[in-house]
């Protein structure tokens, strides 16, 4: 079993763009790891994150802190990185002839594969042909597979990826492909090439979706692959006996070796997603706007009426792909986006970011561009000799010149002008899309309170949530880790999915549905067992959820959990089809066509408790060390300013202020009131008469 009863500590890690976070525990003790994420070599920051954690929970060196642990989770932004990047292999593609030039989609001008991730000269085409049922009508010709193969290895194939016609009803043609190239190029051989099918991808209908989301899939691995293992191996080294859990963007953990390189496409935002819905669970909240503002990107998603939101037929770089995932909507908008002025005289903020490295000018790394870090930091909102705790400091005059030269002078404005701008123009991004997402999912502002976490969270959740009309914004204790820390609430999940179309309603089915029906769903439940039993799950640890997918009234899909496993009686057949119409896959009384069985199995590991504490009085005073002129509202005011550590369940503080942590900052706006609660976690809302300053 993954969690030895000697072991305390969970150690979870999220590298993002600019910043690699790490959550750990150790019974009820916490701390929080923050280091700058090393683009060109991601083991390198995931070891800095722990050596750091090593450091903060007193242990002498990395060994003495994993004999100590029981459960490592990890979400990447490796595969976003290859894609900025342009880093993935070079690929050969293999398809069914006449759909070289379209790989399946509607012919189009810019294909979003084709030049992007493939050169059309990349993809070759093979003859074999199946029927409406999957039943083969044309075979695979084994010589022009040689000859396709040996073409694109000639122009430069380091990964081939075969995704035929019809996959989804009959994977065998491209398992002969398979075939056929191994034999050519065995593993052992120096000139062996990987080879990737669709069908192991996905059993998903959708000829074009499920192509680019194999060809995402191989872009990314041989970077995930390699780093991954490396940061395995890293932890096997230092004396780590358990497989390291890798986060899902469809929701979960599982190891490395049961992780496609897809699966951990945006795993961090989604880890939040997580940890949002574990609160919202806690805190009674139906609808919750999730707002994580990074250094590089601004990530919204909504928690409706507690659910976590599925997207069926999501975009990748504007690549559409048939992969369930959570859904999550990421904008070129955070504390290192950089501002300039087009030649039109507009101010553009994102979506470019500085990183990490160099950095906004004020790191003073030899980066030159104005970010919205430096104009936090020239409007007062951020300490120049407490940033990340003191330990790295920020250069205010370094910062002023970048937003003159680049801002200020170009639009003719102050330079305090043209620092709210830049701050403005950011905001005023998340917030347009924010209003469309709650127009979008018909929810009314009032009815929903807004999280705002992530580095810079603190400082622009509260202005956000007022342009939206959401009258309530909750930020939290472990706001600049945020990600690492919904990853600590996720769990072992796997997902197994089939295609097998069939019909319930009146009249269907009988012994030989429920035949079909069973049978799908135990060959899942086999594949689970074996999977889990690999990660130290005996088959009583492990809890299913089904989900069948169907075509919803407006032509979209729903993916519907239903109440049995197994259909062994009529009634059960009766209550499968109540399941189906109550969750929107049709009208009842009406047949409901479902084609696509998906199998969550769960295993528990540790996470989190969440630990309440008394309420103290609302006397602040000493958390308050200090103030500093802020400019609030086109002016600059005296403010104070508290720590975030020194600040107690039942504290209120008034704005202005700013509230100081070791890795962020929280920025309470004139007429707002930040009360800490029993979490030690603290929400913003209009002040009202009475409350004290």
């Amino acid at each position: 079993m993954l969690s030895g009863e000697n072991r305390r500590v969970t150690i979870d890690i999220d590298t993002g763009g600019t910043h690699t976070d790490g959550f750990f525990t150790r019974g009820e003790e916490v701390v929080r790891a923050k280091v700058e994420t090393t683009p060109h070599d991601l083991t390198v920051c995931f070891q800095q994150c722990l050596l750091e954690g090593t450091r903060l929970l007193g242990y002498p060196q990395l060994p003495e802190l994993l004999n100590d642990t029981a459960v490592v989770r990890f979400s990447t932004t490796i595969g976003t990185n290859t894609l900025i990047q342009r880093n993935g292999p070079k690929l050969g593609v293999l398809v069914t002839s006449g759909y070289e030039n379209t790989l399946y989609a509607a012919p189009a001008v810019d294909h979003p594969v084709l030049g992007f991730l493939v050169p059309p000269e990349m993809v070759l085409g093979v003859r074999g042909e199946l029927d409406s049922e999957g039943k083969v009508r044309v075979e695979v010709d084994t010589e022009e597979v040689k000859r396709a193969l040996k073409e694109l290895l000639e122009r430069g194939a380091r990964m081939i990826v075969v995704s035929l016609k019809g996959a989804h009803l009959n994977p065998a043609p491209e398992r002969r492909i398979k075939e056929v190239i191994l034999s050519q190029y065995p593993r052992h051989y120096l000139g062996s090439v990987p080879v990737l099918l669709s069908s192991e991808i996905t059993v998903r209908p959708g000829e074009a979706e499920r192509t680019n989301v194999t060809l995402l899939n191989a872009y990314f691995h041989p970077n995930m692959a390699r780093t991954l293992y490396r940061s395995e191996d890293l932890l096997r080294e230092a004396g780590y006996p358990r497989p390291l859990l890798i986060v899902h963007a469809d929701g979960g953990t599982a190891r490395v070796a049961k992780t496609r390189a897809i699966d951990t496409y945006n795993s961090g935002p989604v880890a939040g997603l997580y940890g949002s819905a574990f609160l919202a669970e806690y805190y009674g909240h139906g609808n919750v706007v999730t707002l994580d503002i990074g250094g590089t990107s601004s990530d919204l998603g909504i928690l409706e009426r507690g659910g976590l939101p599925h997207e069926f037929r999501p975009r990748i770089e504007g690549i559409p792909i048939n992969l369930p995932v959570l859904e999550i909507t990421t904008l070129g908008a955070g504390g290192g986006s950089i501002a300039s002025v087009t030649a039109e005289g507009a101010l553009q903020v994102g979506p470019e970011s500085a990183g990490a490295l160099p950095g906004p000018a004020c790191y003073n790394l030899g980066g030159e561009a104005a970010t919205v870090t430096d104009a936090n930091l020239v409007l007062g909102f951020i300490n120049p000799d407490y940033f990340l705790g003191g330990r790295k400091r920020l250069n205010r005059r370094l910062a002023e010149e970048a937003l003159l030269r680049r801002v200020a002078e170009p639009l003719k404005i102050s330079l305090e002008k043209a620092a709210s701008r830049v701050i403005e123009e950011m905001e005023g991004r998340v917030l347009s899309r924010l209003k469309r997402l709650l127009d979008e999912r018909g929810l009314a502002a009032h009815q929903a309170v807004l999280y705002g976490f992530g580095g810079a969270g603190g400082l622009h959740c509260s202005r956000i949530a007022d342009g939206s009309g959401i009258p309530r914004a909750y930020t939290f204790a472990h706001n600049p880790v945020f990600c690492a820390y919904g990853a600590s609430t996720m769990e072992v999940v796997h997902v197994y999915e089939s295609y097998a179309a069939i019909r319930i309603g009146p009249g269907t089915g009988g012994d030989s549905l429920r035949e079909k029906f069973n049978q799908t769903v135990n060959a899942l439940q086999e594949r689970a067992f074996r999977d889990m039993r690999g990660e130290g799950f005996s088959p009583d640890q492990i809890t299913f959820v089904l989900e069948l997918e169907t075509a919803d009234s407006r032509g979209g899909t729903r993916l519907i959990p239903v109440s049995r496993l197994n259909l062994l009686t009529a009634e059960d057949l009766a209550a499968l089809a109540s399941d189906l119409a109550a969750g929107g896959g049709g009208s009842a009384g009406k047949e409901i066509q479902v084609e696509v069985f998906r199998l969550r199995a769960r295993a528990p590991i540790p996470r989190p408790t969440l630990r309440v504490q008394p309420l103290e009085s609302a006397e602040r005073s000493r958390a308050q060390k200090g103030e500093r002129e802020v400019f609030w509202l086109g002016k600059w005011l005296t403010t104070p300013v508290y720590s975030w550590e020194k600040l107690r369940p039942g504290h209120r503080v008034t704005g202005p202020a700013i509230i100081e942590g070791e890795y962020t900052n929280y920025a309470v706006p004139v007429g707002k009131v930040f009360t800490v609660e029993s979490l030690g976690n603290g929400v913003m809302e209009s002040g009202r008469a009475g409350d004290g300053g």
